[in-house]
């Protein structure tokens, strides 16, 4: 006679852990992020990638496409954080100059909050905005903020505090360089 096989009692089943596959997804992209700013496209690895958000590079893989896929996500994610940043400012409650001044700040802050900017700005300009070219978001990623600063222009100028013509896209990118 052998013994029969102990059963399990309900109070000692083994709880099923369940995959949320946006927390996944978003380990995945917050990893890259980091990977990617500190070792460009070319250096970074998938595998490294995938073990720092605490999963394989087959998940990488399933929601990104391709390491290349997985970095215009990335590049994405740290031109579109910018983007709430910017667009939070209500300009329209403060006068021009204070707004430009708080542009100006949120970009500095946002420098510093979000180093991996950077370093996403330095790459694709090595690389000649070839991945962002690419990128289906990009409209997102400039015109709201040309569009803010235009406004705050227009009635800079109405207000006569602001010199007329003003371009807003040159304005930005001086207000970028800046802050590099």
């Amino acid at each position: 006679m052998g013994r029969e096989p102990a059963q399990r009692s309900e109070d000692a089943a083994v709880p099923v852990k369940r995959r949320n596959a946006a927390v996944t997804r978003q380990r995945i992209l917050d990893a890259a992020l980091k990977e990617f700013a500190a070792k460009g496209l070319d250096a970074a690895r998938i595998e490294d990638i995938a073990e720092q958000a605490g999963a394989n590079r087959r998940m990488a893989y399933y929601y990104f496409g391709s390491k290349e896929g997985l970095y215009l996500a990335a590049l994405e994610t740290s031109y579109l954080q910018l983007v709430a940043v910017e667009e939070a400012i209500d300009v329209d409650a403060l006068g021009p100059i204070e707004a430009i001044e708080a542009l100006v700040a949120a970009k500095f802050e946002h420098y510093v909050r979000f180093p991996h900017y950077i370093e996403f700005v330095k790459m694709e300009n090595l690389y000649q905005a070839r991945h962002l070219k690419t990128s289906r978001h990009i409209a997102k990623m400039r015109a709201p903020l040309i569009s803010i600063i235009q406004r705050v222009l227009r009635r800079g100028e109405a207000l006569g505090v602001l010199r007329r013509g003003v371009d807003p896209l040159d304005l930005y990118l001086s207000i970028c360089a800046l802050g590099f």
